[in-house]
């Protein structure tokens, strides 16, 4: 389970996920958490990278991993950016 960290990953999660898939076993399920949107930036201090994600961007990653989405879901925790969140539950 992920709150979060994937969004900071560079350029993607991809490869964090390929990992964690490696390890998963054939009915395994990984369920993780990403800001909702389009974004790609840095933060004011110029290192910390977040990347907002489309439901179409996951399933591709999400594929390349070897996996498939089983589910999305959405949850809004308030008014402003980066409120959404896309929580993705993935599978083999």
């Amino acid at each position: 389970m992920s709150s979060l960290t994937f969004k900071h990953f560079y350029p993607t999660f991809q490869a964090a996920l390929v990992n964690c898939a490696s390890m998963m076993r054939d009915h395994g399920r990984f369920v993780f958490d990403l800001l909702e949107g389009t974004r790609t930036y840095f933060e004011h201090d110029d290192e910390t990278y977040v990347h907002c994600y489309q439901p179409r961007e996951v399933e591709e990653i999400v594929a390349a991993a070897g996996l498939r989405v089983l589910a999305f879901d959405r949850v809004v925790h308030g008014p402003g950016p980066n409120q959404a969140r896309l929580l993705v539950a993935a599978g083999r």
